[in-house]
């Protein structure tokens, strides 16, 4: 662990992160994401959010501002 910890503590480590196979668990999985897009021109925007109507697994997608919105993943 202290190879690991000197570098948390230094900032070069900024996140752990875990990926749980649902199959594994045998339940579903509920994941709530913020994007933030670069730009705020409405072709883009609008291209993101065709895209998240097509993504089967996005179940809900929240518009905060033009450039940030709010999407929910749910898993199998």
């Amino acid at each position: 662990m202290r190879r690991v910890n000197k570098p948390r503590s230094d900032g070069v480590i900024v996140a752990d992160i875990s990926l749980v196979d649902p199959k594994a668990v045998g339940k579903s999985l509920t994941v709530v994401v913020t994007v933030e897009l670069d730009h705020e021109r409405l072709d883009l925007v609008d291209d993101f959010k065709r895209a998240m109507r097509a993504a089967k697994e996005v179940t809900q997608c929240y518009m905060v501002t033009r450039r940030r919105l709010l999407c929910a993943d749910c898993g199998r």
